[in-house]
Order: C-alpha cells, then structure tokens, then sequence
C-alpha cells in the first residue's frame, strides 16, 4: 500500500518540496487573525494585494490560508487567482460560521479543481 504523505523530518512535521519546513503564507489583515505577528520561522502574513507570481516565487509556501470572507477579496476569487498563478500547495481557508464547510469546499473545488483546498471552522475577525 502506498503512503502519499510527505516525507517527515523524523519529529512528525512533514518536509516541503524545498527540504525544509513547511513555508506558510497567510493573507489578509493581522486583525482578521485577532494574532499579533508570529516570531516564527515558515509563517508568513501578507496582505491579499501583495499575492502575485513573484510573491510566490520567492516564498515558495506549501500552505497558503485565508479567511472565507477578507476585506479585499473572498475565498472563490482568491481560489482562481491561485489557479492561474498555478499554485501547487495546499489553499487552506479558515471562517467562524459556516454550516457545511465540505458544501463550500465542493464549491471550491469546483471553481479551482487545480487546487487542493479544504474549508475548516475557525476563529477569524469578520471582514469589515
């Protein structure tokens, strides 16, 4: 049987496709997160204005997570421009209230079938 998890760094953290670390990008505002900046390594927060081809290039994120809902941009319209930045990572997208997060993911999907994305409840501010 195969295992299609990644590969672990023997301290169950799994490896990147650069051989480190996860690399993760968070985009919107810090107040969405209700989080002062992180002081750790791999995290990065940036807003949704500054998500292009370089900011990827150089980043490299194997995890990118936003709130469903943002001040400039939703989930669908961040979802298709990932698309056709052709991110290879997982797009993790984080709401408080969502009834049937696997409906939205669905819907995701659906719009973005390139990307690996999965909707899950958790706590973000509401976009203003």
């Amino acid at each position: 049987m195969f295992n299609n998890a990644p590969p672990d760094a023997g301290d169950g953290w799994p490896i990147s496709r650069a051989g480190t670390y996860p690399c993760m990008i968070v985009l919107g505002d810090l107040s969405d997160w209700n989080q002062p900046t992180p002081a750790c390594d791999g995290i990065y927060f940036h807003e949704v204005s500054e998500l292009d081809a370089s900011l990827l290039f150089s980043r490299q994120p194997d995890i990118i997570i936003s709130p469903l809902f943002n001040r400039s941009a939703d989930a669908l319209e961040l979802a298709l421009l990932l698309g056709r930045l052709s991110f290879q990572g997982r797009y993790l997208v984080v709401c408080n209230h969502v009834p049937d997060p696997a409906l939205v993911t669905r819907d995701l999907r659906h719009a973005a079938p390139q990307l690996d994305v999965q909707v899950v409840r958790g706590r973000v501010a509401q976009a203003s």
